[in-house]
């Protein structure tokens, strides 16, 4: 009852005021433009929020995909380095393995001109090899079938000759194959210390006689004894001999003995 009085009320203000009745008008169509404004407002941002919406869709597609390609290649990535630890441990037994022959011949080569030089005296080697520092170290000792003792203990004359046959071991079993000759200065020296007769030094002149024409290898001794020009037995394993003379701060060299023409000059 109440909001009929109010319209009659109304309708008949506007009828002893016609002026009220247009302002009426315009504020409606004010309030329809506004509502039209808020409407084109609401769309647009509907519309906006729906492209955000499609683009963060697209952003998540491709977040799950590089996600699923970045799981796929972690898998390769676990695969291939299970392959490359068993490679890696493959790899290492047959170094290992090698190794181990490598050690085995050298011994045997190594012991049997032992035997040659010092026969009757029982001196066998052995060798380990040991990893430090990324590199390969070599440890040699001795035995006599009993008591092992390292190389460096003993004297210089079987020391300094296992010396010379480990040289010529790894100049042979280097892979490429080392040239030249093998430099000995003074290496048997000390031979003569641990026998009375010389025969150890004997031995090994005509020992490295004949590696030298087995193997190809030119050996070239330095020596401090002049009695070597003084031994036929020494004379007889090597091809040529040299002395050298220093005067007045000047080196000056002498073929005293040449295998070619054998005889020794005076």
């Amino acid at each position: 009852m109440s909001r009929r009085r109010d319209r009659e009320r109304a309708k008949e203000d506007r009828q002893e005021d016609p002026r009220g009745e247009t302002e009426d008008r315009g504020n409606l169509r004010q309030v329809e433009v506004r509502e039209g404004r808020s409407f084109l407002d609401l769309q647009e941002a509907f519309e906006e929020l729906e492209t955000r919406h499609k683009t963060t869709s697209e952003l998540l597609k491709r977040t799950h995909d590089d996600l699923v390609t970045a799981v796929v290649g972690l898998d390769e990535c676990k695969k291939k380095k299970d392959i490359l630890t068993s490679c890696s441990a493959f790899l290492r037994e047959v170094s290992d393995f090698s190794r181990r022959k490598s050690i085995g011949r050298i011994e045997d080569t190594v012991n049997s001109a032992m035997a040659q030089i010092f026969s009757p005296r029982d001196i066998k080697t052995k060798i380990e090899f040991d990893l430090k520092g990324g590199r390969v170290g070599a440890n040699v000792w001795l035995t006599n079938g009993e008591n092992l003792e390292k190389i460096e203990n003993r004297g210089g004359g079987i020391r300094d000759f296992v010396s010379v046959l480990l040289r010529v071991m790894f100049k042979k079993m280097s892979h490429p194959q080392l040239e030249g000759p093998i430099v000995l200065d003074e290496s048997i020296k000390f031979l003569h210390s641990i026998e009375k007769d010389r025969s150890y030094v004997t031995r090994a002149y005509k020992f490295l006689k004949e590696i030298s024409e087995s193997l190809g290898i030119q050996f070239i001794l330095v020596t401090n004894n002049m009695d070597v020009q003084s031994s036929q037995d020494i004379i007889d394993s090597i091809d040529k001999l040299f002395t050298v003379k220093l005067t007045q701060g000047v080196s000056s060299i002498k073929e005293v003995y040449n295998a070619g023409e054998e005889k020794v000059y005076g």
